[in-house]
């Protein structure tokens, strides 16, 4: 089996690396989008010093969100591959900062959808696809919280 290796004996043994590597590429990922994250809010800051307060705050708001939920999946991979490692019964869980850190990139997704609503409000003019905008914008919110939400209270994948 792909999740399962032999030692050469009688024990099989997990593969550790097929079950945790993809953890740690996407993480990898992450913070490399991170990085994009930074460089942008920077040269934003220096190019449009002029901008309006509001969308200065909400801009730093944003990067202040995705700060904090690139260090909580960091702790994530720490406690998974680190604090647990060797230990594949670990994996039934869900650890609880895997909700919480989700939860830091839902709400910078939803505030950067709600720009977007925003946006599209003002080119259009339309009420009509304002609030199909928002309305789905926020539909999509309340579902990604409402799934950490569940993921936090049931604390195992095998919760029924």
């Amino acid at each position: 089996m792909l999740f399962l290796r032999d030692d050469g004996g009688d024990n099989v043994l997990p593969n550790y690396e097929v079950i945790n590597q993809p953890m740690l590429m996407c993480t990898f990922i992450a913070i490399l989008l991170f990085g994009v994250t930074c460089a942008q809010t920077f040269y934003y800051f220096h190019r449009f010093p002029n901008d309006g307060y509001k969308i200065r705050c909400m801009l730093a708001f944003i990067w202040l969100l995705e700060a904090a939920h690139s260090a909580l999946l960091l702790n994530v991979i720490n406690h998974i591959l680190i604090a647990k490692a060797g230990d594949i019964l670990s994996l039934l869980y869900i650890y609880h900062g895997i909700p919480i850190a989700y939860m830091f990139g839902y709400l910078s997704t939803y505030l950067v959808n709600l720009f977007y609503v925003w946006h599209i409000s003002t080119i259009s003019r339309s009420p009509i696809m304002f609030a199909i905008a928002g309305v789905l914008a926020t539909a999509r919110f309340g579902a990604e919280l409402s799934f950490c939400i569940m993921s936090y209270i049931h604390s195992d994948w095998l919760h029924r």
